[in-house]
C-alpha cells in the first residue's frame, strides 16, 4: 500500500504542476488534444503506465536474504545484459549490409569499443555475477555466450574461451529456462518495468 500511495503523491504533484504550468501560458492549451462534452472541454492527458508489484513472501529469513543478494547481483550486471542485447541487435542489422572484408573490419571495431567500454568493469565482477552475467544474456538475445562467439570468432577460439571459463566454474554455453530460474525471471522483469523496458515473454 505504500508504493501505491507514493505513486498517487507523485501523480498528483505532475498533474498540479501541469495545472500551474497551463493557467501562465494559455498557449500550453492550444497543443493538448482534447474533446468537447456537452459543452464541457475536456483535456486528454495520458499518464505513464503505474506498475504494482505484489510483496514477494518468503518462508523464512535465509530466502529472503539469499533473494535479497540475487536483486542486488543482477541490479549489478543489468545494464551490461541491455547492452548485450543493443549490441547483438546493432551488429546483426549490419554485418548482411558488409563484404567479407568490411565485416572483419566492424567486428575488430566493436570489439575494440566494447573492451575500452566494459573491459574494467567486468573485471570486477565476482564469480556469482559473472554467471548470472553468461546467463541472463542467454535470456536477453536468445543466444549463449558460446555460440555468439563461435559466430563472431570462430569455433576454435569459441572453444578456447569456453575450456577457460569451465576452469574458473563457469559455462558460455548456459542455457536461459524461465522455469528453472523464477526468481531471476521476476527480478529481470522488475527491472525492465522499472527502467522503461518492454518485457517480453522470455522461455
Amino acid at each position: 500500500m505504500k508504493s501505491v500511495g507514493l505513486w498517487m503523491v507523485l501523480v498528483l504533484a505532475m498533474l498540479s504542476i501541469n495545472v500551474k504550468a497551463q493557467t501562465n501560458n494559455n498557449n500550453v492549451l492550444d497543443s493538448i488534444p482534447f474533446t468537447v462534452e456537452n459543452g464541457d472541454t475536456v483535456y486528454d492527458f495520458h499518464l505513464p503506465t503505474v506498475w504494482c508489484v505484489a510483496q514477494k513472501k518468503f518462508g523464512n529469513d535465509l530466502e529472503r536474504y539469499r533473494f535479497n543478494q540475487l536483486k542486488y547481483n543482477i541490479k549489478v550486471v543489468f545494464p551490461y545484459v541491455k547492452e548485450a542485447g543493443r549490441l547483438v541487435n546493432e551488429v546483426n542489422a549490419k554485418l548482411p549490409t558488409l563484404s567479407k572484408r568490411e565485416r572483419k573490419n566492424y567486428l575488430k571495431q566493436k570489439e575494440e569499443e566494447l573492451r575500452t567500454k566494459f573491459e574494467e568493469p567486468l573485471k570486477n565482477l565476482y564469480d556469482t555475477q559473472g554467471k548470472l552475467l553468461i546467463l541472463l544474456i542467454n535470456r536477453e538475445t536468445g543466444n549463449s555466450v558460446y555460440s555468439t562467439l563461435k559466430e563472431i570468432k570462430n569455433p576454435v577460439k569459441a572453444a578456447m574461451y569456453q575450456a577457460s571459463a569451465v576452469v574458473n566454474g563457469l559455462n558460455l554455453n548456459e542455457q536461459w529456462d524461465a522455469t528453472k530460474y523464477p526468481n531471476e525471471d521476476l527480478i529481470m522483469k522488475n527491472f525492465e518495468r522499472m527502467y522503461g523496458y518492454q518485457t517480453l515473454n522470455k522461455n
